[in-house]
């Protein structure tokens, strides 16, 4: 797959992700639960997984997603779609929290409640058993990163709100972390970020003019 196609696979399953994202919010009962590893899982994650899932499917490709089947064959197929329909839970937990606190769900997005509560669309394309293309959509801020494993130059960045800039750089997390972070923050010359989403915090390390990140 040449990477124009894979973009544009990218950019209709960030279309209808988005689409998928405000229409669930705003018609269905808030509904969270546990995952087996504790982590929470809502109806909204399920809702756009299964989406995108079939989207991908349509067009030809096996899928590995975080809240579907984890197909042992696909992965040792070495061809296939990733997806993460909403990456940051907690963030997305939030920003319904918020809109029912002010009185009504149709305040879903209306204000920037900062970084710490970001949360974001994750997709990859493996192909032959490597990452080749790479899309990561912040449904707050609408930045949207497009990733080529073989080309820098093929690489696409819109709309960097956050623009974190810092030379040296330590992204955590919004939930307390453990011994190693909290020394880490407090390092003198570090400028500390809370992101909320770990694949924006991931790619941030290695995208942004830092000239060192963890």
């Amino acid at each position: 797959m040449k990477h124009q196609e894979a973009y544009a696979l990218f950019e209709q399953m960030i279309q209808l992700a988005k689409q998928e994202l405000l229409s669930f919010t705003l018609t269905h009962p808030f509904t969270k639960e546990a995952k087996p590893d504790k982590s929470l899982v809502t109806a909204c994650d399920k809702t756009i997984d299964l989406k995108l899932s079939q989207l991908a499917k349509d067009y030809g490709l096996q899928v590995i997603s975080e809240e579907g089947e984890h197909a042992q064959q696909i992965v040792e197929s070495g061809n296939y779609i990733t997806i993460d329909p909403i990456d940051g839970t907690l963030g997305y937990i939030d920003y319904v929290t918020h809109a029912l606190e002010t009185g009504d769900i149709h305040n879903f997005l209306k204000r920037d409640l900062g970084a710490e509560h970001d949360f974001s669309l994750l997709l990859g394309i493996v192909e032959d058993g490597v990452a080749q293309y790479a899309a990561l959509f912040c449904y707050v801020t609408g930045e949207k990163i497009f990733l080529d494993g073989n080309s820098k130059k093929n690489c696409i960045r819109e709309h960097n709100i956050r623009n974190y800039s810092g030379t040296d750089a330590v992204y955590t997390d919004q939930r307390p972390g453990g011994d190693i972070e909290e020394s880490l923050k407090k390092l003198p010359f570090a400028t500390v970020i809370s992101q909320a989403t770990l694949g924006l915090k991931s790619v941030y390390t290695l995208i942004n003019p830092h000239a060192s990140a963890i």
